[in-house]
């Protein structure tokens, strides 16, 4: 039994989540008893496994039988990721208002916080704050430094986000950081450091169809001695789903985990701070 959800597991986290949900549906049926003894944990594996499908009502409804047995900052937030790939704002935003009664200082409650309001378009200085805190609180957090690019992007401060990129697209080495880096640098018109960063991209990515194009549009500009402003095509994470699987796994069946040292680190003035702000949303 127990080698079966193992797999299940490593099939999951390789990105195989339909031979992951089979394995589990396989073990459970080998050995129902399983379920009795550990209906959460189950439960919420297959919401992950479905979540992860692209099929928000099978994952709604197995994270709410989870949330009935076991509520936990791990059950919300896999609720709100429900809510984020349903496009579902106001509710997403409802239960983190909830779950900063719940624990508003539980690290895994922030990020899920600046997810919310980063898509939500909620309030920019509120949401850069906040990813701002959680890096130096733990500044190996690719998850809220894939945000905090996302944030700039998307309103428009490309001299932050090149910023950003430039000190630290080496650190967390993804393709797909190369190429915003490399958008960027197009836009400042440093053409021989943007072909730079895509061909970074392509030596991680091979298949990076933005690197590609990038490259392409470089040549153009260098053929036309014309620089464009091409900055309505920078890539940003338009997927929440997306943001969430740039963290490691490390728990078997946690799809969503934030490494940080204990919460008991966390500035309580800027948790209360943050859940006024919730409030008067």
């Amino acid at each position: 039994m127990e080698g079966y959800l193992l797999e299940s597991d490593v099939y999951f986290y390789n990105g195989d989540f339909q031979r992951s949900l089979q394995l589990l549906n396989y073990a459970l049926r080998i050995n129902k008893s399983y379920l009795d003894s550990n209906p959460a944990y189950i439960y919420l594996a297959k919401s992950e496994i479905y979540l992860q499908l692209k099929n928000p009502d099978n994952s709604y409804k197995y994270s709410e039988m989870a949330n009935n047995l076991m509520r936990s900052p791990r059950t919300l937030n896999q609720l709100v990721e429900i809510y984020l790939l349903s496009e579902d704002f106001s509710k997403a935003l409802g239960l983190v208002k909830i779950m900063t009664e719940y624990s508003d200082n539980n690290p895994l409650l922030l990020i899920t916080i600046a997810k919310v309001l980063l898509y939500s378009n909620n309030s920019y200085e509120q949401t850069k704050a906040l990813l701002e805190t959680i890096l130096e609180i733990d500044d190996k957090n690719e998850e809220a430094f894939g945000m905090l690019v996302t944030l700039f992007l998307n309103n428009k401060r490309y001299e932050l986000a090149t910023e950003l990129l430039g000190e630290r697209v080496q650190e967390f080495n993804k393709d797909y950081y190369y190429v915003q880096y490399g958008d960027l640098l197009t836009i400042n018109n440093d053409l021989s450091e943007a072909v730079l960063s895509y061909n970074m991209a392509k030596s991680l990515n091979p298949k990076n169809q933005r690197a590609e194009d990038g490259l392409a549009r470089i040549n153009e500009l260098e053929s036309s001695g014309e620089l464009q402003d091409d900055r309505v095509n920078i890539q940003s994470f338009d997927d929440p789903n997306e943001l969430s699987t740039t963290q490691s796994h490390s728990e078997p069946g946690d799809s969503f985990v934030f490494n940080t040292p204990s919460s008991s680190t966390m500035d309580t003035s800027f948790s209360i701070m943050l859940q006024n702000t919730l409030r008067e949303d």
